[in-house]
């Protein structure tokens, strides 16, 4: 008989890790700072859900719908409940194991995987090719130029007792900062488009040129390129992914430096609902109901079909000319 000491008393006794475990169905106990599974949300054969170990507990990303957060996150999320219902079920569902079959086992030790890191490139010359891929999209070379965008030729991958690995991709670009900082790799016609070396980078930060009443937040450097051959009077920010939520410090100082901050996310659900957290900072969003985004919109229609809708969405937002 399980005593009544074990029994928990608050949500805050149950281990993140025993929820991911139960509620994820997992067939193995956490005890690595990551493990990616197959989403519980939609159906995929290759996992896009990503479990992680930070500051003490677990958390979550699901790429192919946009959710995360924490354990308790997960609940709200897999049963589509508010936030009180939540905590209620967790106690009670824990409480019930608990009962059944004792406490469960912690891991004593997180084990923190080393993972491969990039220790060289090199970078080509422009080609043809690239010329086709980028211009698709609206974006000249010297906007290619302005926000560090460089062609590369090769990649190391480099790993404690483990032999370097080498590749030289056909399509590969760097994104580097004005220090010359390589912070993401982007390879458009891979299964793994970006590869992240510094998560922290906010893209578009060093073009900032703070003549404008306007920041708009886009959900990738590759918008913001195709967003300001628009010629639109407007800066252009784009945070890590559309679910990595800027920091409150960060908005902060961005109202102290515009009369407005917007949100112009991907057209999409997971576009939608990751524009609908910045509601916690008072900041509202508009939509380009062309396509996906902003570069397949302007694929799509063009340069001038693209501004016009923009012009329009901007101008619902704050009857101001936002022409430059």
């Amino acid at each position: 008989m399980i005593k009544t000491k074990n029994i928990p008393l608050s949500y805050k006794d149950v281990p993140s890790s025993w929820v991911f475990e139960h509620y994820c169905n997992l067939p193995y106990q956490l005890n690595t700072d990551i493990v990616k599974i197959k989403s519980l949300w939609n159906s995929e054969k290759t996992p896009s859900m990503v479990i992680s170990y930070k500051n003490g507990g677990y958390v979550f990303k699901d790429f192919s719908s946009g959710k995360s957060g924490n354990h308790i996150d997960l609940v709200k999320e897999v049963y589509n409940i508010p936030l009180n219902e939540a905590l209620f079920k967790l106690l009670k569902d824990y409480t019930d194991y608990v009962t059944a079959n004792g406490l469960p086992k912690i891991a004593e030790e997180i084990k923190i995987e080393e993972k491969y890191k990039f220790t060289d490139y090199e970078i080509r010359q422009w080609n043809t090719q690239d010329s086709n891929f980028w211009t698709s999209f609206g974006i000249s070379s010297r906007t290619l130029d302005r926000y560090n965008v460089k062609p590369l030729s090769k990649v190391v991958l480099s790993k404690s007792d483990c032999a370097d690995i080498e590749f030289t991709p056909n399509f590969c670009y760097g994104y580097f900062t004005n220090q010359n900082e390589l912070y993401r790799i982007y390879q458009p016609f891979s299964k793994q488009k970006f590869v992240i070396l510094n998560a922290k980078y906010l893209q578009g930060l060093n073009q900032l040129r703070f003549k404008s009443d306007y920041v708009i937040i886009c959900s990738s450097l590759k918008d913001i390129m195709s967003f300001s051959e628009t010629g639109i009077n407007a800066d252009l920010l784009a945070p890590n992914s559309e679910n990595s939520l800027l920091e409150k410090s960060v908005v902060t100082w961005l109202k102290t430096r515009y009369k407005h901050i917007i949100i112009l996310f991907d057209n999409d659900k997971a576009g939608k609902n990751a524009a609908n957290k910045y509601c916690i900072y008072d900041i509202r969003s508009i939509n380009l109901d062309l396509k996906k985004d902003i570069s397949d919109s302007v694929k799509a229609f063009g340069i001038e079909k693209v501004r016009e809708q923009l012009l329009i969405e901007l101008r619902k937002y704050k009857n101001e000319n936002f022409s430059s």
